[in-house]
């Protein structure tokens, strides 16, 4: 029975299944625009010291947020979280490093990949050029809630790379796996919300 073990596992498994000596990576959610991975390469290929190569990440063109729950991302500079979603990497830099972390479940597994290149002694580039488009996508409260809880697994990786602290880290609402203030926080808030409005709409009817 096959497992999803995450996007780290799988990762690793996708590149180390190639000989090729430069690895490129989008996801499943995303369209490359018309010379997406000539461009990336070429970056890649004009010095041998850079080991990864972040691209530039957009909204498709005919699609616009609908509510404050439309979820999609735009990387229009470099990124210290190194989005999985336009990367490309020098398979030297793969191998020196080990790839893609898969100790993490489902979230900074290639934040990690990227912070261990830069570690390793290599360099990075950005390459506004190498395109992809990004889908739009209407999540609720409950999937909101569920990336939270992942993305504190961004501390650890601040903790292991220190670096990433001084690049525009800010994320208030990741927090340790262990700590469940956060969630039962939000919970606590819901309830209360729930129970009054429970004994409001009584009164109002009452005043009718």
């Amino acid at each position: 029975i096959e497992v999803n073990a995450g996007p780290g596992p799988a990762r690793n498994l996708g590149w180390r299944s190639s000989d090729a000596p430069y690895v490129a990576f989008t996801d499943d959610d995303c369209v490359p625009e018309p010379g997406w991975l000539a461009a990336g390469l070429a970056t890649l290929r004009a010095d041998e010291r850079i080991g990864v190569v972040q691209g530039c990440t957009l909204r498709p063109l005919d699609q616009r947020p609908t509510s404050d729950w439309t979820m999609f991302r735009q990387v229009i500079r470099p990124s210290p979280y190194f989005e999985g979603c336009n990367l490309f990497f020098r398979r030297d830099a793969l191998e020196a490093t080990g790839g893609f972390a898969e100790d993490v479940e489902f979230g900074s597994e290639d934040t990690v990949a990227g912070w261990s290149v830069l570690a390793a002694g290599w360099q990075r580039a950005f390459d506004e050029v190498a395109v992809v488009r990004h889908d739009l996508v209407d999540r609720g409260l409950r999937f909101h809630l569920k990336m939270a809880w992942r993305e504190g697994a961004l501390l650890d990786v601040a903790a292991r790379y220190p670096a990433l602290r001084h690049e525009g880290f800010w994320k208030p609402w990741a927090h340790r796996r262990r700590n469940v203030v956060f969630p039962l926080a939000v919970v606590g808030v819901l309830a209360v919300v729930a129970i009054l409005t429970a004994m409001l709409i009584p009164k109002v009817f009452e005043t009718i």
